[in-house]
């Protein structure tokens, strides 16, 4: 029966690189010497010059890569394509993204055709975004082997997926997602009786990674991120010298709110840093009264986007109040400001505001 002959190489699909379409794939392959012929093929296509060129950029060394070819049974699909289990261009967890073609995924995968794009939301199966292509080309078998490109007329056609489809598809890619844990890109097939076929699967290697505190890895859960990268309107990647400062800057300001941390260098338990960016964990203040009366306010000064965001996550039954006194946070307030003498500088301030102009500026020639 017609197969598929395809590459496996140990390279592909590594953590900071995807070599997915380096090595050859060979679709509707039919009899036992073409079989043969596409298996020697595809381990030849290990030394390709585009593939030999990928490796010797990515710093893969050559003589430890290895292929195997796996053939399988061909799905005659009557509609195929991609989907990502998170949104490749948002970097958004959990919101899958398919392209749909007509015929073999051949089309789809190869770029060769504006296939149909659907967004699902993983969690309620909501599909929140539909864009249909042209769809002018097909990839179809031949009866004897190999496949030919099949021209579909002036692109006014439906979609080639119904609601119901894609909904499976996405709860497929949720699935599939669990077993290997992490964000994947699937290839998938279904074929005339309307079954749902999954062809391949791999990790998908570009998206910006997710933040995670330590707070985070102490108590689980779900997580509010604020980026105090953005809200300081740096959009490039701190210098190690940079996230270094604001670690132990965070770990000063912890210590004076009565929360020590044990290695200063690491920072406060709240802060983290994804791909240079720096992000403090604010799950804490969405569950106290105290930190959502008084955080906010403060944004709205400093980083109002921010403040609408946090504002809109209120009602979000994960980040219920569980600290509904203030009187604790009133204490560290007070606390404070009778170590640093705030009551009676405010007061020195207001009666003789020259003495403390010239107080602050002998202060300011210390510190440089």
């Amino acid at each position: 029966s017609p197969v598929a002959v395809r590459s496996s190489a140990t390279a592909e699909d590594l953590p900071h690189a995807s070599f997915a379409g380096q090595q050859d794939t060979y679709l509707n392959v039919v009899g036992e010497e073409a079989v043969l012929d596409a298996v020697r093929r595809c381990w030849a296509s290990l030394w390709t010059d585009r593939a030999v060129a990928y490796r010797a950029v990515n710093g893969v060394d050559h003589r430890a890569v290895r292929l195997a070819v796996v053939i399988q049974g061909m799905v005659y699909s009557e509609v195929a394509g991609v989907m990502f289990t998170a949104n490749p261009v948002t970097g958004r967890r959990r919101e899958a993204v398919i392209d749909a073609g007509p015929g073999l995924g051949e089309a789809v995968v190869s770029g060769s055709v504006n296939p149909d794009r659907f967004v699902v939301d993983m969690a309620t199966g909501r599909i929140t975004g539909r864009r249909l292509g042209d769809k002018l080309l097909a990839v179809r078998p031949l009866p004897y082997g190999g496949v030919e490109h099949v021209g579909l007329g002036d692109g006014t056609k439906p979609a080639c997926l119904t609601d119901t489809q894609v909904r499976a598809l996405a709860a497929l890619g949720g699935r599939v997602e669990e077993h290997y844990g992490s964000p994947q890109d699937t290839e998938w097939a279904i074929d005339a009786d309307g079954r749902l076929w999954l062809t391949q699967s791999r990790p998908i290697t570009t998206l910006f990674p997710v933040p995670e505190s330590a707070a985070a890895r102490a108590e689980g859960g779900p997580r509010v991120y604020f980026s105090f990268s953005v809200a300081q309107g740096v959009y490039a990647p701190f210098t190690p010298m940079g996230v270094s400062a604001v670690r132990l800057i965070s770990s000063s300001v912890s210590a004076l709110a009565g929360n020590p941390v044990a290695d200063v260098t690491a920072g406060a338990p709240q802060l983290t840093e994804a791909a240079g960016r720096l992000f403090l964990d604010v799950t804490g203040v969405m569950r106290g009264r105290a930190g959502r009366m008084v955080v906010p306010r403060l944004l709205d000064v400093m980083e109002a986007r921010s403040a609408v965001v946090l504002r809109g996550l209120f009602d979000d039954p994960r980040f219920g109040v569980t600290r509904r006194s203030v009187l604790p946070a009133l204490r560290r307030v007070l606390r404070i400001a009778r170590r640093f003498h705030v009551p009676a500088n405010v007061m020195r301030a207001v009666l003789n505001p020259e003495a403390t102009r010239v107080r602050l500026e002998r202060l300011r020639t210390r510190l440089r």
